[in-house]
């Protein structure tokens, strides 16, 4: 009996923030996910290394496709041009470094990833048949993703609004708002405001604007020691506008029933609040 008694460790169950750190996220890690985080994550370039890598793409494709040439240069026809840029000491150097039949080939993938053409360089063998059909599928393939993101970042229109950096917790005693409910014997409640415009209020007109504002808060559930990030929507004055023009401030009412109510300014100044604005531009 004793023999099968094995020590293990006691399980301590972790809480609070100890356990939010020991969540693991699984997620799929496939070659396909791969590839669309990566490309994702060049839409979100600044915008320098963003033209970089636009113009970068078909040379690393030529580069990739020039090694695969170069195992079967037989089955490529290379004409022996002697004015193939050799009237220049500067091409002299260019062949010196990289060679001249790799240059060669070099070109010839590239101008099958660029559709230009007049190289001279033919392909002859299957193999090299084979491989140029590849290159130009995987260039034109690679050419729709890239205008892609090109009108993802430069035919897209602009922002319609721009929010307010800061958010105010004021008594506004003064609105309209405000005065419906301070009646006799009530006292009054601070409001959450914050300001909204429109970009461009000479060209551009909202309709049916909808407006919510999430808190995100961490709680714990009752009978459970873990906690969870939950969102609760914050009620609005006014959640929707039938036609928008200017601007506009959006008031949250701090009161008995609000999420905010009883928090201090120190912890209402670093709110995690996220604001969603559903409409239609004119």
């Amino acid at each position: 009996m004793d023999d099968k008694l094995v020590d293990e460790p006691p399980q301590v169950r972790l809480r609070g923030k100890a356990a939010l750190r020991a969540i693991q996220v699984q997620h799929e890690d496939t070659m396909l996910m791969r590839l669309y985080n990566s490309y994702i994550y060049t839409l979100r370039l600044p915008l320098p290394f963003f033209f970089l890598f636009m113009f970068s793409t078909p040379l690393l494709l030529s580069f990739l496709f020039t090694a695969f040439y170069l195992l079967d240069v037989d089955g490529l026809s290379i004409p022996e041009d002697l004015n193939w840029g050799k009237r220049s000491s500067w091409w002299e150097n260019v062949y010196g470094v990289t060679g001249e039949t790799q240059f060669k080939v070099f070109i010839f993938s590239l101008s099958l990833c660029t559709t230009f053409g007049g190289t001279g360089v033919e392909a002859r063998s299957p193999y090299n048949l084979l491989l140029a059909n590849l290159n130009t599928l995987t260039a034109q393939l690679v050419f729709v993703f890239l205008s892609g993101a090109v009108f993802h970042r430069l035919s897209q229109p602009a922002e319609p609004v721009r929010w307010a950096q800061v958010a105010l917790i004021t008594n506004d005693q003064f609105t309209e708002h405000a005065n419906k409910i301070l009646t006799p014997g009530v006292k009054s409640h601070k409001s959450f405001i914050i300001r909204m415009n429109l970009a461009d209020p000479a060209k551009m007109v909202l309709i049916e604007c909808k407006f919510e504002i999430i808190y995100r808060c961490i709680l714990t559930a009752e009978g459970h020691h873990s906690p969870f990030i939950s969102q609760v929507p914050l009620k609005l004055v006014r959640p929707e506008v039938s036609y928008l023009k200017f601007g506009l401030l959006i008031r949250h009412i701090i009161d008995e029933s609000s999420p905010l109510y009883g928090m201090d300014f120190e912890v209402c100044s670093d709110l995690p609040i996220i604001i969603f604005l559903y409409c239609t531009k004119l």
